[in-house]
């Protein structure tokens, strides 16, 4: 694909969130900081090893119309470490506590 269609994708918002998504993935990948690229919703999350001044000024905020949040990639898999069994035993929890009343 030519640069002038790409550029018209751009402009007329043809470009979906998950392509989007692939070219920052293969733009980033090699960078040593960079753990992974992740649609969530309708932006894209920008998963790094470490931040610093250098690492934010390397990612764009905006990429084809898609907000670029950044987060640190100890965020992956602390839900599988800390949160997941909590959030599963919520509503046992809340049972609970409505019990004791």
């Amino acid at each position: 694909m030519d640069w002038k269609n790409k550029i018209d994708e751009m402009k007329n918002g043809k470009i979906d969130v998950y392509a989007a998504c692939t070219e920052l993935d293969i733009l980033l990948d090699k960078y040593d900081w960079f753990y992974s690229a992740i649609v969530e919703g309708n932006s894209i999350c920008v998963y790094v090893n470490h931040m610093n001044q250098e690492v934010m000024s390397l990612i764009p905020m905006i990429l084809y119309g898609y907000n670029i949040k950044v987060a640190f990639s100890a965020y992956l898999v602390c839900g599988e470490k800390y949160s997941k069994n909590m959030i599963q035993n919520i509503p046992d929890i809340l049972d609970m506590l409505q019990d004791t009343k």
